[in-house]
Formats: C-alpha cells, structure tokens, sequence
C-alpha cells in the first residue's frame, strides 16, 4: 500500500519530539496501525495536526505524563477552535478517534506507555456548551491566576507552586465565594424572617378602623393646611410602615396592590419585593433559603423547588433533625427510586437549614389559604408580580434572576451599613459577579469543598451529591479539577521554557514578568532559586540534544486485585499522610506503596470494572472501622 504524504509528515515530525529509544518503532507502529484502515485519511490527518501542536511548543514528549499534558491543552484549542462550527457529537467523535490512535501508537511501543487524559464530553445543555464554560460548573470558576494590581506576587511565581499548593488555592477560592453566598443568605432570611414578626406586632398596634377613612390613606393640601398620608415616611417614621403594612392586611388580604389612595409610599420601606415579604415569601427571601439548604443537604436545585408539603403545610416526611444531624428525603429527577441522606450542619450557626425549612412553612402559611388548588401542595408559593392579587408557585425564572438579585441586594445594604454582613465585602459580590453564578454552581462548589475537606473520599462527596461515587466523580469531583492542573503544569512548564530560553540574558526577568519596577530582584532570584530546587538541570531545557535515552531498568510490576493487597497499600497511604502531618518524613518503602494506593484509586475509578471499584469501597470501609 502507497502510504499518504501526511503519514510521511507524522514519521518526521514524531522522530522530532520522541527520544531516539522509540525511533525504531515509529515506521512499524505507523504502518500497523494505519495500513489496515480502509480509510485512514481522517486518522493520519488528526495525528499529523497534534503532532505539529507539540512540536510547535518544541517540547520532548518522554513520558507518559507529558503526553497526557499536550492531549489535554490541545483538545482545550481543538474544542475552542471548531466550536459552533462543527456539531458536538463531531468534535467529541475527532477527538475519540485521535485518543484510540494515540493509545494504539502506545501499545505499539511508538508513544510511551501509561494513562493519558481522558476526552472532553461537551453537554447539549446552556450551562456546558463549551470547554470555557466548563468551568463555570464551580463559582467563581476554575481558572488559572491572572496578574493583577491587587496581588503584588508575580504571575510567574504563582504559577510555579506545586500541584498541591495550587489545587488548595483554587479550592480556598471556591469556598470564599460559597462563604459569600452563605453569609449573604443567611443575613437576608434572617432579616426576612424578622419582617413577619414585625407584621404581627403591627396588626396589634394599629387597628383597622383607623382605615375606614379614605381621606387618612393619601397627602392633600386644603385651607387648613397639609394633611399628611399615614404611610408618609418622613412624617411618621417607622408608624408610617406599620401603617401600611396594617392596612394592606386588612383592606387586601396581605397582598400588595397598587390600587388604593397613597400608593405612592409602596417603594419608601425596601420596594414592593420586600414590602411582601411581612405577609410571605418573596422572589430573594426564597433563594436566600433555598442556597442555605442546598449548601446544607446537597439537595438538586430543581427537586428542592419542587417539592411539596402536606395537607397542613408541613414537610411530611422530607425533613426531620436526628441525633447527629437531620435526615432528608427528596424524588430526584431519572432517578428509580427516592434519595434519603443523613447529613451534619456546616457549622453551628442558627440560621441553618432547619431555620430556612421552618421560614419557608412560616412565610407561606397566609398564603396557602389564597393559593390555586393546583399549585396548593408546592412549598415554594408567593404573591406573584405577574398579576395582581394572585397567590401561586413560584415558577423556575424568579429562582434565576433571583440569585443574582439577590447579591446586588447585598451590595446595596452592605455600601448603606458596612456590617450588614460579617465576612462579606462589596469587592467579594463583585468578584462573583463576574462569573454569573447560579445555585447548581453553588451544589457542585459544595460536593468539591467537602470531596477535598475529607482528603478526597469519594463517599462524602456522594453522600453529599446524592450520587454513586462513580457518578460523583465522574461528572462533579476529579474531573474539573484535573483540567486546570493540567492547564497549570502546562503554564507552568511554558514559564520554565521561557527561563530556559533566555538564561544568562539581560532582559530574562522582563519576559518571564518578574520585573516589578522598583529596581528589585527578590522575586526573580525567588523564582530562580525555586526552579534550582526543583530541578537543576533545568537549564538544558534550551539544547537540542538534552534529551536523554531512558533507562532500560524500569522496573514493572503487577498488582493482585485483592483485599489482603488493598489494606496493605491503603495502611501506608495512611501512615504517609499522618507522617507529613506531624512533620516527619516517611520512610521510602511507606512513601512507594502510597504512591501505587493512588495512582490504582485514580485508575479504578476511571477505568475500573464495579466490581473493583466495590472492592475498593469495601475494604477501605471495612480498615477504618478498627
């Protein structure tokens, strides 16, 4: 068979980036794996462009490792590039197929062998349509550092902490944005919570025949002089507001209205959206409760506000405390069966999830005597804004803007009253903002904070999630983490490369951006002494015959599948881990058999048959209980 002017293209271009220890396997792996295609055009052209993306970056591939790195960043370009030109399930079949060659020319000895980062599912829904928006799975992102005015440390020293600095920056990240929304929820339903009481004492305070008279209602100027409105808030103060809040008790059944005389003072108390909330829920007060329990239980956003209440406004059986915590039980959607989860508080705050729960039958039990028959069972109810006079179900959209609403909300209180919210600035709202964030952020941002606060069990992260561990750290754990540390080795290795390139240079600290321009060198000989440390050949990183031909005593092993085996391995990965937290070093064997429990839980839960991964669940179970 004649072979393509591109397969040609592939067998130089790979004899370029590979040490010479795979060059005689380039020709046969080559023609084995693209002789036999009946149509191995597409194949050969898909190779031929990854090839030219890592030669491009003029980087050696020597392992595994970094092979997985290029993979990585060039379905990032690959999905960016073709996105909104091809269809998704084209892009995901390109990339599938270059991945299938890719371990075939790793099987075939031409590539070196091991895992290689998995291929990027691209979702139909709004929320994934493309690789930047996966990110936006998390508030705030997952996102590499950019340099800014406000962090005097330099891009390029950030970039170079270790995998396990940087993984904990981002997760400090996350949980200062979930703090944000915490904090700010829980100030709003508490001060929402207290307007219902403040309606109770006004409907004591002021009687309704006090209303009786019209000409009370609205401000005229007669021979006598100006008489004032009831609701005039610069007249009468606070009165004028339980003056009104009376009177639309009374007169319209605590609904707000515009159609009576002092309409006028409806936006002097907070707006209409607050002014309903003494006689309900309102569009914020129900998102502030609802980011407090799905932060809480892990509840999906969409079954918490779907669910529904008894005959008498309770909860049924949903929700009830035990002894450890609370209980919760919710449909979840295509799910065969009801989730039930026992689960403790994030803290000891009283504004917690029994307090949103409790708040929510509070707020709408006027309401549910006004409400449609058909929308009477839901317990999410409120005065809509739609059309007057109408008690219904507060549909998805109000949920949405809401969020947002909500934080814009905050900021306003918080420029009028600095400590509206403890622990919250207006720059914190601002910063989130940024990144358009919504309540099943708010879910995932929770699943990872608690995946990663437990050392990165799988199980509490499903438990939390309401998921298998498979499902959980397929589609919410590892996954969105792994794309950013292999975005930071990349940027990390391209700032080395860089310091490489232009050692012994004069302009060497401007392109690496370490020149801060107050004449200092701290910085730069930071990074410098930093990249000794890491490596010291770091240097040769420029010469072209740097690369070194491996060593042919790589030892391999096979490891047996069995509970006996798994409880050694999970053991030392424990004495490890208690090791570095006393501040000891482990001994070398301890540090090995660590290092093969993780890298064989990383693989079992990627590839792994159920079995295995039961096994796996089991045993580690099955040791802690000693």
């Amino acid at each position: 068979m004649r072979k393509l002017q591109s397969y040609d293209d592939c067998q130089e271009l790979l004899e370029k980036i590979l040490p010479h220890i795979y060059a005689q396997d380039i020709q046969t792996g080559l023609r084995t794996r693209f002789d036999g295609l009946e149509s191995p055009l597409r194949a050969i052209r898909s190779l031929n462009k990854f090839l030219l993306f890592i030669a491009d970056h003029g980087v050696p591939v020597t392992s595994s490792d970094e092979l997985s790195i290029f993979f990585h960043a060039y379905q990032e370009m690959y999905i960016t590039e073709h996105l909104g030109k091809k269809a998704h399930i084209t892009i995901f079949d390109d990339l599938g197929s270059l991945a299938f060659t890719i371990e075939s020319l790793q099987s075939l000895g031409v590539f070196p062998p091991g895992h290689i980062a998995p291929v990027r599912k691209l979702k139909n829904s709004s929320l994934f349509q493309d690789s930047a928006n996966d990110s936006n799975k998390v508030l705030g992102g997952l996102e590499l550092p950019k340099q800014s005015e406000d962090n005097k440390i330099p891009l390029t020293l950030r970039l170079n902490a270790p995998a396990e600095e940087f993984l904990c920056s981002l997760v400090s990240n996350i949980r200062r944005h979930r703090n944000t929304v915490l904090h700010i929820s829980r100030a709003y339903l508490q001060e929402a919570s207290s307007r219902l009481g403040f309606k109770d004492a006004a409907i004591k305070l002021v009687p309704e025949s006090l209303f009786d008279n019209p000409s009370n209602l609205s401000s005229e100027l007669n021979i006598k002089g100006q008489r004032y409105s009831l609701f005039n808030k610069e007249r009468f103060g606070e009165s004028a507001k339980s003056n009104l809040v009376a009177y639309l008790y009374y007169k319209h059944n605590g609904l707000v209205t515009d159609d009576f005389n002092g309409r006028t003072h409806l936006n002097s108390f907070g707006g209409t959206g607050e002014l309903r909330e003494y006689f309900g829920l309102s569009s914020l007060s129900a998102v502030a409760a609802q980011n407090i329990i799905v932060i809480e239980s892990g509840i999906n956003v969409d079954s918490l506000r779907g669910l529904e209440v008894g005959s008498k406004g309770c909860l049924k059986d949903s929700f009830r405390l035990t002894d450890d915590g609370f209980n919760i039980i919710y449909d979840k959607p295509r799910a065969s069966s009801p989730r039930n989860k026992n689960l403790g508080f994030v803290d000891d705050s009283e504004i917690n999830i029994t307090y949103a729960f409790e708040y929510l039958v509070r707020s709408t039990e006027h309401y549910r005597t006004l409400v449609s028959p058909e929308d009477s069972s839901f317990l999410f109810i409120h005065d809509t804004m739609k059309a007057e006079g109408r008690v219904c179900r507060i549909s998805s959209l109000p949920f949405k803007l809401g969020f947002t609403r909500l934080l814009i909300k905050a900021k306003c209180k918080l420029s009028q009253d600095p400590n509206w919210c403890k622990g919250v600035t207006e720059k914190d709202i601002d910063e989130l903002l940024k990144h358009a964030p919504n309540a099943k952020q708010l879910r995932v941002s929770e699943g990872i904070l608690r995946w990663y606060d437990s050392g990165g069990d799988p199980f509490v992260a499903s438990n939390y999630l309401g998921n298998s561990e498979s499902v959980a750290l397929k589609n919410y754990i590892p996954k969105e983490l792994q794309g950013v540390l292999y975005s930071h080795q990349i940027s990390k290795f391209q700032h080395l490369l860089l310091a490489a390139a232009t050692d012994k240079k004069s302009y060497q600290k401007e392109v690496l951006k370490l020149d801060l321009g107050d004449g200092s060198n701290d910085c730069y000989e930071l990074y410098i002494t930093q990249l000794d440390s890491i490596n010291p050949n770091w240097r040769q990183l420029a010469e072209t015959n740097a690369v070194k031909s491996r060593s042919d005593n790589n030892d391999v092993f096979a490891l047996v599948m069995n509970k006996e085996n798994i409880t050694r391995l999970y053991m030392a990965f424990e004495e490890n881990n208690k090791a570095l937290r006393n501040g000891s070093t482990p001994d070398e064997n301890t540090l090995i058999l660590s290092d093969v429990f993780k890298n064989l839980v990383s693989y079992v839960n990627a590839y792994g048959q159920r079995r295995y991964r039961n096994l796996l669940r089991d045993t580690i179970n099955s040791v802690r209980k000693l």
